[in-house]
């Protein structure tokens, strides 16, 4: 954490010697980083997998993580990719966490540059705090913290936007895909919470 006033690192806790991080267990390599629209939580992609801080004062799992999510990527292409996450986008609410994840990439056995590679999907995650369970813990009939949807998204999807119109309430996103030449730009309107 990083104290931007004074630009330097913030301590987690000032009664210990030394800095503490917010550590993230079995993240293989930190990709994206958002945070939602109220400052309260952050999410964090890691090697196949969603984290979340905790960032909300006084909460009793303040700088801590929240439950992780795996997110279902098949056995070949964790094997070839290693759980790579291109984009981490949430919704106008922040209720929706959509996740851009390459099945394959430009070089390679299988790589676009030689072929027509292989596609990707964005996984759309529920994050909305509404659908917490009672405990906190993933789950729930509203699928709290669990991948809602997954959708194909062209040949190796990345730079994920959203947009909401306030009046009507609609949602849009909006994706590239760099391995569709000529046609990889795509919207999509969210047709259901």
């Amino acid at each position: 954490v990083i104290d931007i006033l004074r630009v330097e690192q913030f301590d987690l806790d000032g009664t210990t010697d030394g800095f503490e991080i917010i550590k993230i267990p079995d993240a293989g390599r930190i990709q994206h980083i958002a945070l939602d629209p109220d400052g309260n939580f952050l999410y964090v992609a890691g090697l196949g997998k969603i984290f979340t801080v905790d960032l909300r004062p006084g909460s009793s799992t303040y700088l801590g993580l929240l439950p992780t999510v795996a997110l279902p990527i098949p056995d070949e292409v964790q094997a070839t990719m290693m759980g790579q996450i291109n984009d981490i986008e949430l919704n106008a609410s922040g209720t929706r966490l959509y996740v851009a994840v390459p099945h394959g990439s430009m070089f390679g056995p299988k790589g676009f540059v030689r072929g027509p590679g292989e596609v990707g999907q964005i996984h759309v995650i529920n994050v909305d705090q509404e659908d917490r369970p009672e405990g906190g813990q993933a789950g729930g009939e509203r699928k709290y913290f669990q991948v809602l949807t997954t959708v194909d998204a062209g040949v190796d999807p990345f730079d994920i936007a959203t947009a909401g119109d306030a009046k009507s309430g609609d949602e849009y996103v909006a994706f590239v895909s760099r391995g569709d030449y000529r046609k990889g730009f795509y919207t999509m309107k969210v047709e259901e919470n």
